[in-house]
């Protein structure tokens, strides 16, 4: 089974984001975890395939977390989230990337089917 890591501190988002992937991806289970600790600890525990990962967390920053992960996994694939401007981020060169808020939610839905089918799992 696929598993999908969502780590986001914002409720609402996380739900969002969960009822999509149920609706939208077959067969995949969707982890949460709402600060970067409790991220990478079911990123250990888990090894999901794809992350959708917010920049702005209360206790890390997600880029961190990010690096985190792919050292200990260089083959997950991370989707970094953010409500800064996509300009800056293009700027740093993050890809794949979603803007906040989502202003379409099948490209949210695309962009995580093709990053499973890049992760070797779709």
């Amino acid at each position: 089974m696929k598993k999908i890591l969502v780590v986001e501190d914002e409720s609402c988002i996380s739900s969002l984001l969960r009822m999509l992937i149920k609706v939208e991806i077959k067969g995949c289970l969707v982890l949460e975890a709402r600060n970067g600790a409790a991220a990478l600890e079911l990123f250990r525990r888990e090894d999901p395939d794809v992350v959708l990962l917010d920049i702005h967390l209360d206790d890390m920053n997600g880029k961190d977390v990010k690096k985190e992960m792919l050292r200990l996994d260089d083959n997950v694939r991370v989707i970094l989230m953010s409500a800064d401007s996509p300009e800056a981020k293009k700027e740093q060169g993050i890809a794949p990337f979603l803007q906040k808020p989502f202003r379409d939610l099948n490209e949210v839905a695309a962009l995580i089917k093709d990053n499973l089918e890049l992760s070797g799992s779709a």
